[in-house]
């Protein structure tokens, strides 16, 4: 029983380690654009990142208390990590938003086509190397964020 409570706090801990590194890599992201476009308007990530990330860390460690009892708990948290840090922040922000776009803007796609999928002055074409590095980071934890929440949900579903 304590090797089972071991790998459900390790893999709880591994989740929000996870979800930490997504929420700062798009805070500096969102913060260099924000300065580098004359853009605040890209700051609105942090008014959702830094309460999520707290209060999902807050609720996680909470269910880790009575892993049992509290199984409809986690199951809104990665519900919520779902949601926000793996659709949102990492496969509509990093993927969509960056990845994609710079795969068609440096393959060529015509400029009538960019404009169509990326219209200003939500987005800008490629045009500043650590914007768009530090947007594709935003990728990088998408596989542990991914199977951490399914570890998580399937210790919920025992």
């Amino acid at each position: 029983m304590d090797d089972q409570k071991t790998i459900q706090r390790k893999t709880v801990f591994s989740l929000i380690m996870s979800i930490t590194a997504i929420v700062l890599l798009t805070s500096i992201h969102h913060v260099y654009g924000a300065i580098h476009y004359k853009t605040p308007w890209r700051l609105h990530t942090l008014h959702i990142n830094i309460p999520g990330l707290i209060f999902i860390t807050v609720i996680l460690l909470y269910s880790l208390k009575d892993y049992e009892q509290r199984l409809k708990l986690r199951r809104i948290s990665v519900f919520m990590v779902f949601i926000i840090w793996l659709l949102w922040l990492g496969l509509f922000e990093g993927i969509y938003n960056h990845l994609f776009k710079d795969i068609l803007y440096f393959s060529g796609t015509p400029l009538a086509v960019m404009r169509m999928l990326f219209p200003p002055p939500t987005y800008d074409l490629p045009n500043d190397l650590i914007f768009e590095v530090t947007g594709i980071l935003q990728i990088l934890p998408l596989w542990s964020i991914w199977k951490n929440s399914r570890e998580v949900w399937k210790k919920t579903s025992q």
